[in-house]
């Protein structure tokens, strides 16, 4: 979706016009190599939306795909992360995938957390994704070097994570 307002830094001398800006952004979160057990225990791996755990399933299934859409408004040139999945500051923005002991929300017993960082993403490769009209997609290998559930702070370079940008 794209907003009818243009980008305010399109007054600057150095800015090249793209337009609207696009609204929201949905994401195609690729969750690949879950670990099926901790300590011999069955894991769950789900997406936290405000202060609930979301989509969750059992890491036995070895991969699944999450899709959190988030708002977008312009923050200083910059794009901002709004909704239920964006967590941290404006300046920080980020979602978490969450492991957990339990196969529903009532019962997940939340024992990590990954958080995926999106404040490295520019409007340029937004708009670009909105273009294309499909979801962002990032791929992340969610087993850690000693073969347990993933928790850590992911940005670009990362080893376990990659994003497909335009």
């Amino acid at each position: 979706m794209v907003s009818a307002a243009l980008h305010p830094l399109a007054r600057s001398a150095n800015f090249a016009p793209m337009g609207p800006l696009p609204s929201s952004l949905t994401l195609e979160v690729r969750c690949q190599n879950l670990p099926a057990t901790f300590d011999g225990v069955p894991v769950y791996l789900g997406i936290q939306e405000g202060n609930d755990v979301v989509g969750i399933v059992p890491g036995s299934v070895g991969k699944t795909v999450l899709r959190p859409e988030f708002r977008l408004a312009d923050a200083a040139g910059s794009p901002n992360f709004l909704g239920r999945f964006a967590q941290g500051s404006r300046e920080e923005r980020f979602f978490y995938l969450c492991w957990g002991l339990g196969a529903t929300s009532a019962t997940f017993g939340r024992f990590r957390r990954l958080k995926v960082h999106l404040a490295h993403l520019t409007w340029p490769q937004i708009a670009a994704v909105a273009l294309r009209k499909k979801p962002l997609r990032v791929t992340l290998d969610l087993t850690d070097a000693k073969g347990g559930p993933l928790c850590a702070s992911v940005r670009p370079g990362h080893p376990n994570v990659a994003w497909d940008l335009p």
